[in-house]
């Protein structure tokens, strides 16, 4: 069996002690580790997996004898070639890879946002104590933070990253509500998960919308210029 390291993700080149140990643990397996797309558009030939996210090109360099493709993510909209998507070869993510990471990007700019935490950024450089302009707690008003507890987030798309941003968003008290293209029952923390066919009552209800459901062609366009005007006009 050969498995082929892509030149676009490539753990070697950072990593070389990790290779070295795959290579110990694995004797009868050839590891094949990528200089170039052009090295790796030759190899891919030969191969029986592929490690990486695999090039236009790549992809067409493709032979019957390769049987799997991992990329060590999770998004996939990388790979389009049509004829790659209706073969026979296997394709695999990791879906869980970054959905911690995502979740507490998320739950920063929502502070950040509700918080003016650029401004105060600004301020703390020129030294100005500015404590006059945020005396007043409210909600969405030009001249105050906003209490998170007294606004509603949207999920679109209860996933791993959507249900680490649920676990995050309870501590903050949110009313969470969230569609999904398979409703099911929603999690402690979470009112109702709806179907996609209430995404418009979804919108309507959010101060804060998150979508996090995977880049498909079924998604592609998923919100649009009929969508942005059933937002409030503070979310």
């Amino acid at each position: 069996m050969k498995i082929l390291f892509g030149s676009r993700v490539a753990p070697y080149k950072t990593d070389k002690e990790f290779i070295e140990q795959l290579i110990k643990a694995y004797p009868n397996i050839e590891f094949c580790l990528s200089l170039d797309e052009n090295h790796e558009e030759k190899e891919i030939v030969t191969s029986d997996v592929y490690y990486g996210v695999p090039s236009e090109k790549v992809l067409l360099a493709v032979s019957e004898k390769l049987k799997w493709v991992h990329v060590p993510g999770t998004g996939i909209d990388g790979i389009s070639n049509q004829e790659f998507i209706d073969s026979d070869i296997i394709l695999t993510n990791c879906p869980q890879a970054h959905t911690k990471p995502m979740a507490d990007h998320v739950m920063g700019m929502i502070t950040n946002l509700a918080h003016k935490l650029w401004e105060q950024r600004d301020f703390q450089r020129e030294h100005v104590w500015a404590h006059e302009k945020y005396k007043r707690a409210g909600k969405f008003n030009d001249d105050s933070f906003v209490d998170l507890s007294e606004t509603t987030l949207g999920i679109v798309s209860m996933g791993g990253i959507g249900r680490q941003i649920t676990q995050r968003a309870k501590g903050f008290e949110m009313d969470i509500y969230a569609v999904d293209k398979y409703p099911s029952d929603p999690p402690e923390g979470v009112s109702q998960i709806w179907g996609l066919d209430k995404l418009d009552d979804l919108i309507q209800i959010s101060d804060w919308l998150v979508i996090t459901s995977p880049y498909t062609h079924e998604t592609k366009g998923l919100i649009n210029e009929k969508h942005l005007h059933l937002f409030k006009p503070s979310s």
